[in-house]
């Protein structure tokens, strides 16, 4: 049998392997992608009310229809649908073997996610009545998102794209993790869909910080070395700190305010 030549060794190295579709990168990134979307339709708590409530059925889309609901309903959406997009653009580019592809979507989720992010924070101050609601604005949404802008921007100073990616679907499963226990803080009743989208959204921040370490040798190149994902005790008391961090933080600022606007 003739020996193959250049072009055809990179025409095969070029086609999409089979592989790559059931690489760990691909087959984490869409479970934990698709349990969060089907998420969507599960019931997650009773109101105050009595009503039982569903992500999807909060979407305000009855008309007359205002910049107001437009920003929720794309908060919703960005956070139960972002880990199947940020899932699918992976796939896209294990297709064509593109890294490109990918980087550039990217810079463009990144972008919208700045928008979205930008404009919902001035909706919310520019609505408010009164400077307690302002500062509280401030405190609950402005601050965190100002810390995501500077985690994500360090890792695209250094060049770490790989880590910027992660820093930005992490920030995304936050953001609707939060939002998640925003919508719950006045139930009288859990269900089971409140418990799968906790399950979910922690999924998916292990399946991007799984994906950060494979994509690669998994998606674009084979014969790279895998690197494994690097488990360390630093690590884990470092996320360990900051949800204890968080948790301090929001529980200091009914206090805080409090004592900037007594009654």
């Amino acid at each position: 049998m003739p020996a193959e030549t250049p072009t055809e060794r990179t025409a095969q190295a070029s086609r999409p392997s089979a592989a790559a579709f059931r690489s760990p990168t691909l087959l984490s990134m869409h479970a934990a992608g698709w349990l969060l979307l089907i998420c969507m339709w599960l019931p997650v708590n009773r109101g105050c009310n009595g009503a039982v409530m569903t992500p999807i059925e909060q979407l305000q889309l009855n008309s007359p229809y205002s910049l107001v609901d437009l920003l929720g309903d794309l908060w919703i959406l960005g956070s139960y649908g972002n880990g199947l997009l940020a899932a699918s653009i992976l796939a896209a580019s294990a297709l064509w073997r593109s890294e490109r592809l990918w980087w550039n979507a990217t810079l463009i989720q990144g972008f919208a996610t700045f928008c979205l992010s930008a404009a919902a924070i001035v909706v919310l101050g520019v609505n408010e009545p009164d400077p307690k609601s302002v500062v509280t604005n401030l405190l609950v949404y402005f601050v965190p998102w100002i810390l995501s802008l500077t985690w994500i921007a360090t890792a695209l100073y250094r060049g770490q794209r790989q880590a910027a990616w992660a820093r930005l679907q992490h920030s995304w499963a936050l953001v609707g993790a939060f939002g998640l226990q925003l919508r719950c803080i006045f139930s009288t009743e859990l269900f089971y869909g409140y418990w799968l989208s906790l399950i979910g959204f922690a999924a998916l921040l292990l399946a991007v910080e799984f994906a950060r370490y494979r994509m690669a040798h998994d998606l674009w190149d084979p014969t790279l070395l895998p690197v494994k994902p690097q488990v360390s005790l630093r690590k884990f008391l470092a996320w360990t700190t900051f949800s204890a961090v968080v948790i301090a933080y929001y529980q200091s600022i009914q206090p805080l305010l409090n004592w900037l606007f007594p009654d």
